[in-house]
């Protein structure tokens, strides 16, 4: 099938707003895609779908797409692509959204497994997992796993993209979690070093 059409399709519904319409449309595309063994297009358009589906706040049917998304990458043997890092993100995100902070640290843990095996994982996506595993250790209040895993993104976010707006909110998380666990040297250590960015970038 042809993808471009489909997002044509798909921008003249979103205008209209006719929210079951929409879900039909999308319904219809993937048999379509899947009738024409299109598995390229049927994923694009099944990532698409559990977006819709998070932003109308209908998780169960999200969560049920994205079991769908990683049979089919399971079945094409993606599960060790970018792709598939990508996908458990995305998931991780909804799964966060809709209050299921469990679920969304167990598939960022499945993205850092998948680098320490050697899987296709950018460095950004290394960095956005790192991040989510460390915001679920501080929202559980063990602040040394939190600064532990921010610690890290911070060290590969500078690594890989160098002194970025991303690196000074990270810096700041640091300091905070410091502060929380009574380290005023680290905290300040940090604090200095947000700042040291903002400078650097200011004067670029």
């Amino acid at each position: 099938m042809n993808i471009d059409t489909f997002y044509q399709e798909l921008q003249g519904m979103s205008e209209e707003k006719d929210i079951r319409k929409i879900e039909a449309f999308f319904l219809t595309s993937l048999e379509k895609a899947d009738k024409e063994k299109d598995y390229s297009s049927y994923l694009t358009i099944c990532n698409e779908l559990i977006g819709f589906y998070q932003n109308a706040s209908a998780f169960e049917q999200a969560f049920c797409a994205i079991e769908d998304m990683f049979l089919l990458m399971e079945e094409l043997q993606l599960d060790n692509s970018e792709h598939f890092a990508a996908a458990l993100l995305n998931a991780a995100a909804v799964y966060q959204n809709a209050g299921n902070s469990r679920q969304a640290y167990e598939y960022y843990g499945r993205v850092l497994n998948m680098s320490a095996q050697g899987g296709e994982v950018t460095p950004a996506q290394y960095c956005v997992a790192l991040t989510g595993v460390g915001e679920y250790h501080y929202r559980n209040k063990d602040f040394a796993q939190s600064l532990q895993s921010y610690e890290k993104a911070l060290q590969e976010m500078t690594k890989h993209f160098g002194d970025n707006a991303s690196c000074i909110i990270l810096c700041e998380n640091c300091a905070a979690i410091a502060e929380l666990s009574d380290d005023k040297e680290k905290q300040q250590y940090y604090l200095n070093l947000a700042t040291e960015m903002k400078k650097k970038m200011e004067s670029q």
